[in-house]
């Protein structure tokens, strides 16, 4: 996913020394634009991550191969918007 992100001139990224909230975001190229102006609307942190529902699977598979000491939970899912 962070590849095709970049190869799409895309960051995965929301960086946070550039200003941005330090977010991850996980979605389909074509949804990338849409989805960064929905984010506007809300205060999002480091920890939060957006996701397409397509690529849920591979968040959750990546964070249950992350070892316990990292504290790193799923601790709730919220949809934000609908992008087609």
């Amino acid at each position: 996913v962070r590849t095709t992100a970049a190869s799409f001139g895309q960051s995965w990224g929301l960086g946070s020394g550039t200003g941005g909230s330090g977010a991850r975001i996980f979605v389909h190229p074509d949804q990338y634009d849409e989805v960064l102006r929905t984010l506007s609307l809300h205060k999002l942190r480091p920890h939060h991550v957006i996701v397409s529902e397509a690529f849920l699977p591979l968040v959750y598979e990546d964070l249950t191969a992350l070892p316990s000491k990292a504290n790193i939970r799923k601790r709730f899912l919220q949809p934000l918007a609908l992008v087609t």
